[in-house]
């Protein structure tokens, strides 16, 4: 009952109105059309009162239809749940780990994100979906997840009933000739005659559903995946985009933090039962939360407003030069801004020329950012954000942003000769003795010309400094005009002194070549060394082999003839004793 009471128990009558949008109108067009035609076909293919197994397949059926058509609603309607207007934390200190919504006069609780469609602080937002024209969040996601789950499964089922009754009523209609194929549509050839005609237009309306049918299985089945796969993380879309952002920030400023999503349980079982209870309603009652050991119940707010600070530093500012109308897609920006238009609800900003933006994010053709008001703000506090071609602004740079910016090239200019100088002064002292005189003649030009061109730099800079501070005491005009001379020339001298530079980094470029040829030539030559000491060590060691061999080879004859004179005496012994024994017996 208290499924069933959620169900029918709406706020008010209004909620109705969610039907009267493109995306219920499609998703609800979808789920009829393919449940009709299924239903029918399934009586041409399997009829339900012959056999239990086409009452079973019947059933089935309904039953998809039925379970979708719950969870779809379920998720309309419920709805997500709402953070309530002008809610803060119980402790006043904790406000300051929050972010404040203008518009609902709250304070955004952990998880919770600001709606523009709903106009609401969601609590647990994933996404606003189209397809129910309400938010996916902490009280509608079990329902809106299963709905991703129970279409594409009945879908599947419809398919094969799509295909089944096309094949079934085809069989004994097609005759294949000698050269030709035909199909008989004119007459029913069942006996008896169904209850559906299976005619031209039954078959086109079959087809049709079949594409209908298996396109939602694609489509509907991998949104599914998604949503699983952030659900076993206990995470949201919105909360998986924010957690590689912080990668990104933590990345991008080196600051050697480790940033460890908090609601992550350590076990996916525990995960997916955050979302998926009995009682068909998700778990906790959207503000307070389950929470991963050793972490805050602000890790995720705290980063969130470190990500909205770096968003402020890397934003760019940006001034209209065309003006645009706000048009989703618009012809007159250029064919390229037509076709890669963002396929996304979020608004497009209107811009008329001269009008300040300040940039956050942007594609290759198109720029997201919220327009610098001048004058009041909204009444309600929100403020204007949205899309707009990239070809209708160009970065706003002013005048003092622009001197700074050239003082900034100088220095780091300076910077790079500075090491350049450096760096050639190590090589110069590998140099040989003979050439190094020449090589230290230029150098010591070249530290004279850099020591003159700071100077002159120094002198620049000290005048620009002088001339923003008469400036912001406010001198009177003669003072004014005299002030622009100045600074006028020490722009002159800066930008000549910017040409010094650029002509002795050229010469600095040009001298470490000739150093980087010195070197390479000298690592040649001391790789030939190299060549030849090894060359050297290896003769050495077959002259020591040789040696070896040659005396082993002396050993042996020697032997070999102390062996031979031995053999040679024993001879002649046993000769001299064979014949005086042969004396003496005669």
């Amino acid at each position: 009952m208290g499924i069933l009471d959620s169900f029918i128990s709406f706020d008010n009558i209004r909620e109705l109105k969610r039907l009267c949008h493109w995306g219920p109108i499609i998703a609800l067009g979808v789920i009829i059309i393919c449940s009709i035609v299924a239903i029918l076909d399934s009586i041409l293919w399997y009829w339900p009162l012959d056999t239990s197994g086409g009452s079973l397949n019947f059933l089935t059926l309904i039953n998809w239809t039925v379970m979708i058509l719950y969870n779809y609603f379920n998720a309309m309607f419920i709805g997500p749940g709402f953070v309530p207007l002008g809610w803060k934390p119980g402790n006043i200190h904790d406000c300051m780990y929050l972010q404040y919504c203008k518009v609902c006069e709250a304070y955004k609780a952990p998880r919770s994100h600001h709606c523009r469609k709903c106009n609401r602080c969601v609590l647990k937002m994933d996404h606003h979906c189209p397809w129910i024209n309400n938010c996916c969040g902490h009280r509608n996601h079990s329902s809106f997840t299963l709905f991703l789950l129970l279409a594409p499964l009945g879908c599947i089922h419809a398919s094969y009933i799509f295909v089944m009754t096309i094949y079934t009523q085809l069989y004994n209609r097609i005759s294949f000739g000698w050269n030709t194929v035909k199909i008989d549509m004119s007459v029913s050839l069942r006996d008896p005659a169904p209850i559906v005609p299976f005619g031209i237009s039954a078959f086109a309306v079959t087809l049709f559903a079949l594409g209908l049918a298996l396109g939602t299985t694609i489509a509907v089945g991998m949104l599914f995946f998604i949503q699983m796969k952030v659900i076993l993380r206990n995470k949201t879309s919105i909360e998986s985009w924010i957690e590689e952002k912080a990668k990104d920030r933590i990345q991008y400023y080196q600051t050697g933090e480790t940033f460890i999503f908090p609601y992550d349980l350590g076990s996916r079982w525990k995960n997916f039962r955050e979302v998926f209870t009995w009682t068909g309603s998700s778990n906790g009652n959207g503000i307070d939360w389950h929470l991963r050991q050793g972490c805050h119940k602000y890790t995720l707010t705290i980063e969130q407003l470190k990500q909205k600070a770096d968003k402020r530093v890397r934003s760019v500012r940006y001034q209209a030069v065309e003006d645009y109308s706000g048009a989703c897609c618009p012809l007159t920006k250029g064919i390229r801004t037509f076709f890669t238009t963002p396929c996304t609800e979020e608004p497009r900003m209107k811009l008329q020329k001269g009008e300040l933006v300040l940039a956050t994010r942007g594609l290759k053709n198109w720029m997201y950012g919220e327009k610098i008001c001048d004058g009041d703000s909204p009444e309600d506090g929100s403020k204007v954000r949205g899309w707009f071609p990239r070809r209708c602004a160009v970065k706003y740079v002013s005048d003092t942003d622009e001197k700074k910016q050239m003082i900034l090239n100088v220095e780091k200019q300076l910077e790079e000769a500075k090491e350049l100088l450096e760096q050639m002064d190590l090589e110069m002292r590998e140099i040989p003795a003979q050439s190094r005189g020449m090589y230290s003649n230029r150098m010591r030009s070249y530290k004279q010309e850099m020591s003159k061109l700071e100077t002159d730099f120094k002198r620049s800079r000290i005048a620009y400094s002088d001339e923003v501070r008469n400036e912001l005491l406010g001198d009177d005009g003669n003072s004014s005009e005299i002030q622009r001379a100045h600074l006028l020339d020490n722009t002159e001298r800066l930008e000549r002194s910017s040409r010094r530079l650029e002509a002795g980094y050229q010469v600095a470029i040009e001298t470490e070549q000739i150093g980087q040829g010195i070197l390479e030539n000298l690592s040649q030559d001391r790789e030939k060394i190299q060549r030849a000491r090894e060359r050297l060590r290896e003769t050495d060691t077959n002259l020591g082999k040789s040696s070896r061999i040659l005396t082993g080879m002396l050993r042996r004859i020697i032997q070999n003839r102390v062996l031979f004179v031995a053999l040679g005496i024993i001879i002649v012994f046993t000769i001299v004793l064979a014949i005086y024994f042969s004396v003496r017996g005669h």
